[in-house]
């Protein structure tokens, strides 16, 4: 058999080796405990993304800095839609079904908490893998300024880069945002709750 033959025959078995199937990744974080004395009624507006942030691909930072799309892991649905569900079911947990609304509601909220995606991925760090998470949060009282910014980074070392890692990671990352935005909600409108420029 020639060797053209033979490399011949190597490429055919290269080119019907079907590629791996997609997975499809979601957040299901934790729901806290709930707080039945709060009385403020919440709007909780669509979650803000741009760029590659934007898209459903999970995006791995490598160690020079550079964000690349993970090949065959999907979110289910676009992040900012994934986070925007998962941040109502945390508030409306915490502080129930009738306080917290989204926007579509046609009765008028005391308070509107608007969010911003800023990080979401696998950052592949020296000392490890890593989880990290990027809000930019905005709460205001309704038709005035805002109360507060609250940026919030998060981060969680991983023992595994595999996506589903990733995934359960970044519902953890998201129930710490929640609490840190529940624990600055006022309790009353006029109030001036703490207004951090980055959470701890």
């Amino acid at each position: 058999m020639s060797r053209v033959l033979l490399l011949l025959i190597l490429l055919a078995g290269c080119a019907g080796r079907p590629p791996p199937a997609e997975r499809f990744h979601t957040l299901e974080p934790a729901l806290p405990a709930a707080q039945t004395d709060y009385e403020l009624r919440l709007s909780v507006q669509p979650v803000e993304a741009y760029g590659v942030y934007a898209e459903r691909a999970l995006l791995v930072r490598t160690a020079d800095g550079a964000l690349r799309q993970q090949p065959y892991e999907l979110w289910s649905e676009p992040p900012a839609l994934l986070i925007g569900e998962a941040l109502q079911r945390l508030l409306r947990a915490a502080l129930g079904d009738a306080q917290v609304h989204a926007r579509a509601t046609r009765s008028r909220p005391d308070l509107i908490l608007r969010t911003r995606l800023r990080r979401l991925e696998l950052v592949l760090a020296p000392d490890g893998p890593q989880a990290q998470l990027g809000l930019s949060v905005t709460l205001s009282e309704y038709d005035n300024e805002p109360l507060w910014v609250l940026e919030i980074d998060e981060q969680q070392r991983l023992s595994s880069t595999d996506a589903v890692a990733v995934a359960t990671a970044q519902a953890q990352l998201l129930e710490r945002a929640a609490a840190a935005v529940i624990a600055r909600l006022p309790d009353r409108l006029g109030a001036t709750a703490s207004s951090p420029e980055a959470a701890p």
